[in-house]
């Protein structure tokens, strides 16, 4: 077990080529006490979690065999919330803009930084691991104090009542808010894990926060999002 990560993570890597596979196995392994399997093509990737969880999915973009927007929306059907952290070819903003629309957590550009590799991967096992007991898989519902978040239908619930209908980005968003409750995550850093690490988009988050605070006022739930002044954001359990 690692004082790191807690308890050893599952994960699962995906790459065309064999050397490369190891290559993100050993550096994964070498943050000490994880489990990793590894599969050649996406088509390989779906037929094992059709069977097999996984805390986090690392895939390579490359060839048609490894097409891991694809992998996206296949884990992402059906509201599973397993961590995606794809790694993308140099200099292909749309690739990374595809994979965060298709359900990708982060995304990092090849070549990389194994240091921050890690930490990237790090991030999301603890993301996976702060959700756990808070998801319901049947109906694929996330319970915030009190605040129920819907991914598929993308409202925002208190029992049977649905209490604010969310677009996509906005949904993203809350979510992000809601699993790092009792944090306060900064401009930059929501934007980063919305719309991943290249992320330019800092400055429209206070724009969606408002209209995110509006559709939850307007049905009466207040106080779950607050500003820390000069600092960030926050989200309350309970509200």
């Amino acid at each position: 077990m690692s004082e790191q990560w807690g308890e050893p993570a599952s994960i699962l890597v995906v790459s065309g080529d064999p050397a490369t596979r190891l290559r993100y196995a050993e550096m994964l392994r070498a943050v000490d006490g994880h489990v990793v399997d590894q599969v050649e093509s996406c088509s390989a990737a779906v037929a094992l979690l059709a069977h097999r969880r996984f805390d986090l999915i690392v895939a390579e973009t490359g060839p048609p065999a490894v097409d891991a927007v694809t992998l996206c929306r296949s884990v992402r059907t059906g509201g599973d919330r397993t961590g995606l952290l794809l790694l993308t070819a140099p200099g292909r903003t749309s690739e990374r803009v595809l994979a965060l629309e298709a359900g990708a957590d982060d995304c990092l550009g090849r070549p990389f930084d194994v240091a921050e590799f890690q930490a990237r991967a790090r991030a999301l096992v603890r993301r996976v691991d702060r959700m756990s007991g808070m998801v319901d898989d049947q109906d694929g519902w996330f319970e915030f104090g009190g605040l129920q978040l819907v991914r598929r239908s993308r409202e925002a619930r208190r029992g049977s009542n649905v209490v604010a209908k969310f677009t996509n980005t906005e949904f993203a968003i809350i979510e992000v808010l809601a699993v790092n409750a009792g944090i306060v995550l900064s401009r930059e850093a929501i934007a980063e894990l919305v719309w991943g690490a290249a992320a330019r988009k800092s400055n429209v988050v206070a724009v969606y926060l408002c209209y995110i605070r509006r559709k939850l006022a307007d049905a009466g739930c207040h106080g779950f999002i607050h500003t820390i002044p000069l600092v960030g954001y926050q989200y309350r359990l309970g509200g």
